[in-house]
């Protein structure tokens, strides 16, 4: 699929746009094949972008937005456009953390019809001090190879749709608390296949999936095994003492950055996929496999 096209969708079909609030991008146009487009202000027809239909906000960003995501759905999309726009702010946060949300979005028949406008309330926030100011080119090449994979993992409705849904309410949570058990919840899901010795267990899979050389392995191991401590303080309410929001917020972003990795490393191997995905016993296989000859360090246990 090309560039979106604005002038007529032909029969069953719409097209949707949805201004890219605080997504900061030096492009003008980015296609993404088989799913949409990115695009300037300047494409998108003046009956939005002069619009008097809308409540004054969701006004401003239609006049003020420089980018917009634009795609054209069908009636025989198995996606509705709620559920794509959130697939593609998700690979964009698994790609780089940035502020970009998505506040509203227009669906309309041709150039000259009233749209339908709809408020997107599942917003993505982020963690103060943690998203990147822009994204680049290179984000966005990314985001177009994840899309169809996250696309084929929510669509087969198995143990990874799981682990992207939990990633998704983390994203839009407005509690540190709240996110931090969905990214945990989340690693866990893309990694678990046994109850026993679980800290252990989950530190070895995201070692050996992300990393190569003992030494990384090493440092990833022991920084998920903290992480994961972090999240057992929570569960057990030690976390309601800490006065200090700051460190919070920094446990918070590094939780976050080591879920994208983990999605970043998954998603780059059509076999983790595809392993991942099936039961317990395949997934230990899977993973003693990638494990194999690798010793953890040494690390005393809470």
């Amino acid at each position: 699929m090309g560039v979106v096209g604005l002038n007529g969708n032909g029969a069953g079909s719409s097209t949707v746009v949805a201004p890219l609030s605080n997504f900061v991008w030096d492009g003008e146009e980015f296609v993404i094949d088989g799913f949409g487009a990115v695009r300037p202000h300047s494409a998108i027809p003046a009956n939005i972008r002069n619009q008097t239909y809308i409540c004054d906000p969701e006004k401003k960003l239609a006049e003020e937005v420089p980018h917009w995501l634009c795609f054209t759905q069908r009636q025989a999309d198995r996606l509705v456009p709620r559920e794509k726009v959130n697939i593609f702010l998700v690979a964009l946060w698994i790609a780089v953390p940035t502020k970009t949300n998505v506040r509203v979005r227009f669906e309309f028949q041709s150039d000259d019809a009233v749209p339908d406008v709809t408020c997107h309330h599942d917003r993505f926030h982020w963690t103060r001090g943690h998203p990147e100011d822009r994204a680049e080119t290179a984000h966005l090449q990314q985001v177009s190879e994840y899309i169809p994979r996250l696309r084929r993992i929510y669509l087969a409705n198995r143990r990874l749709r799981n682990a992207l849904h939990l990633t998704f309410a983390g994203c839009i949570s407005i509690h540190w608390q709240v996110a931090y058990i969905c990214y945990s919840a989340a690693a866990e899901a893309i990694l678990a296949y046994a109850k026993d010795r679980i800290g252990h267990r989950l530190s070895m899979a995201f070692a050996c999936l992300t990393k190569r050389t003992k030494e990384d392995r090493d440092a990833a191991y022991r920084e998920f095994l903290r992480l994961y401590y972090v999240r057992s303080d929570i569960m057990h309410g030690r976390a309601a003492q800490r006065s200090d929001y700051d460190t919070s917020q920094r446990e918070l972003a590094k939780l976050t950055d080591v879920l994208r990795e983990l999605w970043q490393a998954v998603l780059a191997s059509p076999v983790a996929v595809e392993e991942l995905e099936r039961d317990d016993d395949y997934r230990r296989e899977f993973l003693e496999r990638l494990q194999e000859g690798y010793e953890g360090p040494r690390i005393s246990t809470r």
